[in-house]
């Protein structure tokens, strides 16, 4: 079973070497020091480091993954709990920022964005061994003739400090390992199942002498096992994904609430910034595989099971179900250029959202025939051509139309804030037994207590619906 998995979703051998390549290497959040390193003049070289992230383009933030954010995240009771979101949302006043992100996805959106560039400010400054913005950097990063370097050097430079802060806050060494382990417990499990099947995929009891079958290795199986003299001793083993046994698993005697805390909202934040960018420059396949890791999140999370089963929909299609050039078509067909340069792509939905406008425009110019369905129908077929057309009338007439950007304030400052309280809490600093009141114990990631069985048992039922021509729901 596992190998159908692994050649269907992707998942095994290749999962730790495609997150690292996917959220590491494309992680554009460390782009902008590249010129900061080579502006480096003075001590006070923080102020470049926030211009490098301000200049960082915009980009749609899917309602639903805020909902996933802002559900494990925000919390309108946790004013008090320090370097939270919603204790940042009070600090920088940004009262047009929701609990229901439905009623404010833009304001929402932006102030997430916010919130992940200032912890990847705040990390770097506590990689760097600094104690304010101000400081310079100490221990092994302190390299006084750094101005004066060469390119090669300062890139390298970047890449170590890219590196530990990746590998400190993001991509943790022992959920790595815990990974593994809880991949190769999974397989031998199923390995040992398939021993004990009939050809036909049945059960068998594992009391000697006893011929029964099951359809399920489930609790009626136990409880005929348990019927026998001496009865078989069975228990039920459930793998997650961020095991707490494993050979390399070091137990922690003490929770720190608020270091837990960045780091699992900078882990899922890293993973959602490299989706953006991922659709701002129309890599496909980067899309594709950012939803592939979207996916455990989405399953963990009651509340986005349509969104699950469309990732893994998606997944079916491309892998199976479509033919090569079609399977081509939907993995690079996701995104649209309006305007030429790089990093200028738009998704697809935003751009039904512009025919959305055109339509109503016409609508509207239509008059007593607006209330015409046929007409209407003939115009929304017609809308792609239209479009054309009308853009080439302007052109032609030289018509010009100004641009539907959006002037926006300096967030800098707000930036600041955020950063300074960040690293005035020493937030990145671990410290056993500092708690939170609204999230108590929590974990390093989200995926902590992920049931990693119950997603391949998801995942084959899912296949079998797809060879049954059963709805997914």
């Amino acid at each position: 079973m596992f190998n159908r998995i692994y050649s269907i979703t992707g998942f095994g051998s290749l999962y730790i070497r495609m997150l690292v390549s996917g959220l590491f290497q494309k992680y554009r959040a460390f782009h902008g020091l590249v010129v900061f390193f080579a502006k480096l003049q003075s001590q006070n070289f923080i102020v470049i480091f926030f211009n490098s992230f301000l200049n960082l383009k915009k980009n749609l933030l899917y309602p639903f993954i805020c909902k996933v954010a802002f559900k494990n995240f925000y919390n309108t009771k946790s004013a008090g709990d320090k370097c939270t979101l919603f204790s940042d949302r009070n600090l920088i006043n940004r009262r047009n920022v929701k609990e229901n992100v439905d009623a404010a996805v833009n304001p929402c959106r932006k102030f997430f964005e916010l919130e992940i560039k200032a912890r990847l400010i705040a990390s770097a400054v506590h990689e760097l061994g600094m104690n304010s913005l101000s400081d310079s950097p100490t221990g092994e990063f302190c390299l006084p003739n750094l101005p004066e370097a060469s390119e090669i050097e300062k890139k390298e430079y970047l890449h170590k400090l890219a590196c530990r802060v990746v590998d400190n806050y993001v991509i943790r060494r022992e959920n790595v390992e815990s990974i593994f382990n809880s991949l190769l417990a999974a397989e031998e499990e199923e390995a040992s199942n398939r021993r004990d099947q009939t050809e036909d995929g049945r059960f068998i009891c594992n009391f000697p002498g006893c011929g029964k079958t099951f359809k399920f290795n489930g609790k009626r199986m136990r409880d005929h096992e348990s019927t026998h003299n001496p009865p078989i001793s069975t228990s039920d083993s459930q793998q997650l994904l961020f095991s707490s046994e494993g050979v390399s698993a070091k137990p922690v005697p003490e929770k720190d609430d608020m270091f837990n805390y960045q780091c699992s909202l900078l882990e899922y934040g890293m993973l959602i910034l490299n989706f953006f960018d991922a659709i701002r420059e129309g890599d496909g396949k980067r899309i594709f595989r950012c939803w592939k890791f979207q996916l455990p999140y989405l399953r963990n999370d009651a509340g986005s099971t349509k969104y699950a089963l469309e990732a893994l929909g998606m997944m079916f299609q491309i892998y199976g179900l479509l033919s090569p050039k079609h399977s081509y078509e939907l993995i690079w067909n996701r995104t649209a250029l309006l305007r030429s340069g790089l990093g200028n792509n738009i998704p697809l939905d935003l751009l039904l959202e512009f025919f959305n406008r055109l339509l109503k425009e016409v609508q509207r110019k239509l008059g007593p025939n607006a209330t015409n369905h046929k007409a209407i129908d003939r115009y929304c077929h017609a809308v792609d051509i239209t479009k054309v057309a009308l853009d080439n009338f302007d052109r032609e007439c030289c018509v010009i139309r100004r641009s539907g950007k959006h002037y926006e304030i300096s967030v800098a400052s707000d930036l600041q804030k955020i950063a300074v309280e960040i690293i005035s809490q020493k937030a990145f600093t671990w410290t056993p037994g500092r708690s939170y009141e609204q999230f108590k114990d929590m974990d390093s990631t989200l995926l902590e207590h992920f049931d990693l069985q119950d997603m391949f048992q998801w995942i084959n039922k899912h296949k079998r619906n797809i060879v049954c021509a059963r709805k997914a729901r």
